[in-house]
């Protein structure tokens, strides 16, 4: 919560008749205008009434790429602006704005979590005073029936040391213990021990898509056959400041008369040829027909004096180990979706390699915890981003890939290190094993107690005896727990 509320800028720069002033949010009036320079937090939600720009909505609705913002779109509070200045009218701030909502919804999951009941504390909430009963019942009846004090205090003394709960009050530390050192060395993190039981009985995994399953960086993935274009079009990137054509702008020809339309592409004379570099729609303005298909792709367009030359396609992609993980999962009767603010085809393209069971795109914050309140059974969130922060907490159990925001680990139970998605069925398995471990130490610890405590109850044990016997008892649920998983 703290991190969420930490994302919230706390100034703006209101522009009245002109002039730029400085202000708390707080005193910012609905309908009023700021300015959000290069590299600045956009205060409110709003809509850009001046400029275009670039912003960095990665935070928000977990699209890899940056967005093009001119007059008339939206924007959202606490994404980044990344290029030119941005004029933006005031529509929602503080806590109705959509960041404002994430730190309440965020706030009301949380809350509605129901603890998890340890099955150990309940029983031995009735052992213990079963137990003592028992001693007593033992002492009395020695004692009428014999008439031997000694023999029905012995008895009595043998019965609570062999039945003495240590091994049972063992059997569940010992084991979380040594699986969460297990975890660390892996490089999970097990924030809360009821994720260790929570994880091994996941039915439904949903997993973010930026970040968790790709690498959350966008590289250059296939340029123009036509090396000559290729120079062009690189040459007349070093004019753009957008960060796909800084990507792309290792060209040295010459360029003159650069025209660049912020947001959508720039066009100018590089070696005497007339190049155009930009969006399709930045095309569509210019009346040039693009003639590739690049839905699933982010793309740069090239053209040649008003005809398409070429395409540079850039792709946020998958990590090595997507495919197997998700498999992994499946093998486990795991049901897996994949869920992320990016566009349809994009998601489809990557669900369709990691063939994943279910997918859900364009999704917002609010949409991703709504997604996961609908799932049945056990539900498990992965994700990095502050985006995330709703569906981690939202689901029964929330993982954080190390590469995240500090927000998505707060909201998280378990925190994986680094960006190895092989970790997920690991844990899954660290969890299912840890549960089994938990169950074989409280049978240890039970069927010890059901065969010693007759034999004491009837006599047929020393107390000295029955103190060793109850140590050993101890010693073999550590024993058991610290076995190889």
């Amino acid at each position: 919560m703290q991190n969420l509320i930490r994302i919230q800028p706390k100034v703006a720069r209101r522009v009245k008749e002109g002039i730029e002033e400085e202000i708390a949010i707080d005193s910012l009036v609905i309908d009023e205008t700021v300015i959000v320079k290069r590299g600045e937090a956009i205060p409110v939600d709003g809509r850009v009434t001046s400029g275009a720009s670039f912003v960095d909505e990665a935070m928000m609705t977990g699209e890899s790429a940056p967005i093009a913002k001119k007059e008339g779109d939206k924007v959202i509070g606490g994404t980044i602006n990344l290029e030119n200045p941005l004029y933006v009218v005031c529509e929602k701030k503080g806590k109705d704005s959509i960041l404002g909502r994430m730190i309440s919804l965020v706030e009301n999951a949380q809350n509605s979590k129901l603890p998890i009941q340890k099955l150990v504390d309940k029983v031995s909430g009735v052992f213990v005073p079963i137990v003592i009963g028992i001693s007593i019942f033992v002492f009395i009846l020695w004692l009428v029936l014999e008439g031997d004090f000694q023999k029905a205090l012995k008895s009595l003394i043998a019965v609570l040391i062999i039945s003495c709960p240590c091994a049972l009050g063992l059997a569940t530390p010992v084991v979380i213990m040594v699986s969460v050192g297990r975890a660390a060395k892996k490089g999970i993190l097990i924030k809360d021990f009821q994720a260790l039981e929570i994880v091994g009985k996941v039915d439904q995994m949903v997993l973010d898509k930026t970040g968790t399953v790709t690498m959350g960086e966008m590289r250059l993935i296939k340029q123009p056959d036509d090396l000559n274009v290729v120079k062009l079009a690189t040459s007349l990137a070093r004019f753009s400041s957008h960060p796909l054509a800084q990507a792309i702008q290792d060209g040295n020809l010459p360029v003159k008369d650069v025209m660049e339309t912020p947001g959508m592409g720039i066009q100018g004379e590089v070696d005497g040829n007339l190049v155009y570099l930009g969006s399709k729609e930045y095309f569509e303005k210019n009346d040039i027909a693009v003639e590739e298909n690049t839905e699933a792709f982010t793309a740069v367009y090239i053209a040649l004096k008003n005809q398409f030359a070429g395409v540079f396609l850039f792709e946020d992609p998958l990590k090595l180990d997507a495919r197997e993980s998700v498999q992994r999962l499946k093998t486990m009767g795991i049901t897996t979706h994949l869920v992320s603010g990016d566009r349809s085809q994009v998601v489809k393209k990557i669900s369709d390699e990691i063939v994943i069971d279910h997918f859900r795109s364009e999704a917002s914050p609010e949409t991703k915890g709504e997604y996961i309140k609908k799932l049945s059974g056990i539900t498990c969130m992965v994700g990095d981003g502050v985006n995330d922060a709703i569906a981690l907490a939202s689901a029964s159990l929330g993982i954080a890939m190390g590469s995240g925001t500090d927000v998505a680990m707060e909201a998280a139970s378990i925190g994986i290190m680094g960006k190895k998605l092989s970790l997920l069925p690991d844990v899954v398995i660290l969890g299912k094993k840890t549960k089994s471990r938990i169950i074989q130490n409280i049978i240890y610890a039970f069927g010890y107690n059901i065969i010693a405590i007759p034999i004491a109850a009837f006599g047929l044990l020393n107390p000295i005896v029955a103190g060793l016997a109850m140590a050993l008892s101890s010693l073999s649920v550590v024993i058991n727990a610290l076995r190889k998983y």
